[in-house]
């Protein structure tokens, strides 16, 4: 589409580049033609004044006939008549002259009117040519105009047929959303019946049992569910991992002063965290995650001292402040599932994150989780 509207784009360019130069070349036309209707007007002047001239020469030669009617009268009177013969030769030789200028002005305007059709000849030539190129000029406006239509059909089914894909693409997508949702739907209920027959309506307690490298070298911390109708697939799967004590052998792995991260990870002896990644793939809770698809709600927002799964687990983190902003929707597209609170023990976790940490966050000292229990 976006190509479409720029050809459309050119052809406007183009069009308005040919109007241009038609505009241009009809000035000059007009332009030309006003020259040749002034010269036109002066030759016309010229004959007039070279008629007055031959009507004066009629006039002069009526007057030398009737000298020489009077001169054959007066024959006798010839000596008497000298004077005014002379003067009438004068005027004569006047008159003579006057006819040579008159002849030399009408060469002149002969001359001026074989140039005047001469250039009225190439004028034509010009105009024709001139006509010749507005005549294409207007073929290839037409030929333009004719393009720019079929570049807006073809710009008009494209768009009907984008329309025409959208809606089928909304429509799918509308189907899938109906069948996500119901199957959605049905895990969760699902989720509700197996936590509802395995451990009760609840509400849900863990506790979790870590052993530290010094005295007390064992504590224990516990966790409250949130309602069950809240996040039904991530409580059951919580349970499930706290049940089969999947943690255990695991550890905190790393602080980061705003959460607390533990789970089925040993960065301390790789060959305790061989053996955990295998037991994670074993109950299918690796790599592609425990669970199936992320909840979040906003009435369990990720405040202080609260549990969440890290993406889609089976790693967890303790909340240490208040990370409703970085770990909600308001920074992430799919939020971390936050599922329970700490109730007890939050003597402990200050004393785990009071533990040092190397460059990697992870804590100098491990502090391993032993045992886990569903109350």
């Amino acid at each position: 589409l976006q190509q479409v509207t720029e050809e459309r784009d050119i052809a406007h360019k183009t069009i308005g580049v040919w109007g241009s130069r038609l505009g241009e070349e009809i000035h000059a036309h007009q332009s030309t033609q006003a020259k040749l209707a002034t010269a036109i007007n002066e030759h016309a002047t010229a004959i007039n004044e070279h008629d007055a001239t031959k009507l004066s020469l009629t006039q002069v030669e009526q007057r030398l006939s009737a000298i020489n009617n009077t001169m054959a009268n007066l024959t006798a009177e010839l000596e008497v008549a000298r004077e005014a013969n002379e003067v009438m030769q004068i005027e004569l030789d006047e008159a003579e002259e006057d006819l040579d200028r008159r002849d030399l002005e009408r060469a002149q305007c002969d001359e001026n009117f074989r140039k005047l059709s001469a250039c009225q000849g190439s004028l034509n030539d010009e105009m024709e040519n001139r006509n010749i190129d507005v005549s294409q000029l207007r073929r290839q406006l037409a030929l333009a105009q004719d393009s720019l239509e079929n570049v807006d059909v073809l710009a008009a089914k494209r768009e009907r047929l984008f329309a025409e894909g959208i809606a089928s693409v909304r429509d799918e997508r509308n189907m899938w959303q109906d069948k996500t949702a119901f199957i959605l739907k049905r895990l969760n209920f699902k989720a509700t019946v197996s936590v509802l027959e395995h451990f009760g309506e609840g509400p849900h307690r863990v506790r979790l049992t870590m052993k530290f490298p010094t005295e007390p070298t064992m504590q224990s911390i516990v966790f409250e569910f949130a309602p069950l109708n809240s996040l039904p697939h991530v409580i059951e799967t919580a349970l499930n991992i706290f049940h089969d004590k999947s943690l255990n052998g695991g550890t905190f792995i790393m602080s980061r002063g705003h959460i607390l991260v533990f789970g089925p990870v040993d960065p301390h002896d790789e060959e305790n965290n061989s053996r955990l990644e295998q037991k994670m793939v074993d109950v299918d809770l690796f790599p592609e995650g425990a669970l199936m698809f992320t909840e979040y709600t906003p009435e369990q927002p990720h405040s202080q001292y609260t549990v969440g799964f890290n993406a889609r687990g089976p790693v967890m983190y303790i909340n240490m402040v208040d990370n409703t902003a970085r770990h909600g929707p308001e920074s992430r597209k799919d939020p971390d599932p936050c599922f329970a609170r700490v109730v007890e023990g939050v003597d402990v976790i200050q004393r785990i994150a009071q533990v040092p940490t190397l460059e990697d966050d992870s804590l100098e000292h491990p502090v391993y989780i032993v045992d886990s229990e569903v109350l």
